[in-house]
């Protein structure tokens, strides 16, 4: 049975961004995503604001700049132009890419085409995660857990803290 300090449920920007968060603090951290590899299936147009990705030190080679805007309305038409975009569309498969990167540098363990199947209980506490592997369902301990799975809210709605999305 494996043991880590925490444990991620998902691999997208946030279930990344806290692997890598957890592994630079010193904690052993494992972190499963469902799919084969990160940034696919895309579930997303990866339209965003370019000031907070600034900040947050996304690179730019990721960010394809909206210089210019058009709207339409039915006796109007208004064309925007910026010399500083206020937004971009993500290379978003580059993105997740690039966190999954720096979480495995920072010492995350990374397992993909491992979905998490359940929480696994002792004691009446989320004590770890059931995950489903090549060889069949294995549990793994931890002292955190943390659901990124987004809207399917696998170990929050396993738990009763989430009904998901409907």
């Amino acid at each position: 049975m494996m043991t880590y300090d925490v444990l991620v449920a998902g691999g997208g920007p946030a279930g990344l961004s806290a692997a890598c968060a957890a592994a630079r603090a010193g904690a052993r951290v494992a972190l499963f995503e469902k799919s084969r590899e990160f940034g696919y299936p895309i579930h997303t147009s990866g339209g965003s604001w370019v000031t907070p990705l600034r900040a947050l030190g996304i690179p730019e080679r990721f960010m394809h700049f909206i210089t210019e805007g058009e709207f339409i309305a039915p006796a109007e038409r208004a064309l925007f132009c910026y010399q500083e975009p206020p937004s971009c569309v993500l290379d978003v498969r580059g993105l997740y890419q690039f966190l999954a990167e720096h979480a495995a540098a920072a010492g995350a363990a990374l397992f993909v085409h491992t979905p998490v199947v359940a929480a696994h209980y002792e004691k009446g506490r989320i004590a770890g995660l059931v995950v489903r592997r090549l060889a069949g369902r294995e549990v793994v301990i931890a002292r955190l857990v943390i659901d990124a799975t987004g809207a399917a809210a696998v170990v929050a709605r396993g738990a009763g803290l989430s009904p998901g999305f409907r």
